[in-house]
């Protein structure tokens, strides 16, 4: 064996390989950034999703009961799933409803928004019909 290969490696091979680490390591770190970002904003829709549907199907289980859907106005309840807070509001009978879906004795338009801080996460709409 001659002197240099019993030495090791030069200081000049170190930072190319070093450089050529922290390249990709550039390439590598914006990506892995941005997917955690994407799954955490499917992982509160897909949470989104369900609180709202939970709720509706709630109202729904009410129909035929002693329990009086409202004609108007708004609820509020605040949920904290895997750590993170949503704020699920109810809205009954909203006036930006869409023609057709007139809340009477028998009918109500229900509009549930899942709202995460200051973001809104997800909305679903319902309207129930033969309330009686």
């Amino acid at each position: 064996m001659d002197k240099r290969t019993a030495q090791g490696m030069t200081l000049v091979e170190i930072l190319v390989a070093l450089g050529i680490f922290l390249m990709l390591l550039g390439v590598m770190v914006p990506n892995m950034l941005s997917t955690t970002t994407a799954n955490t904003r499917n992982e509160q829709l897909s949470t989104s999703v369900r609180m709202a549907t939970t709720q509706l199907e709630a109202y729904r289980a009410q129909l035929g009961t002693s329990v009086v859907i409202p004609l108007s106005g708004t609820t509020t309840t605040t949920t904290v799933d895997r750590g993170v807070t949503y704020t699920v509001t109810s809205i009954f009978c909203p006036n930006d409803a869409p023609a057709g879906m007139i809340c009477s004795a028998n009918a109500r338009y229900i509009r549930v928004q899942i709202s995460n801080g200051s973001r809104l996460v997800y909305t679903a709409e319902s309207f129930f019909t033969q309330l009686d």
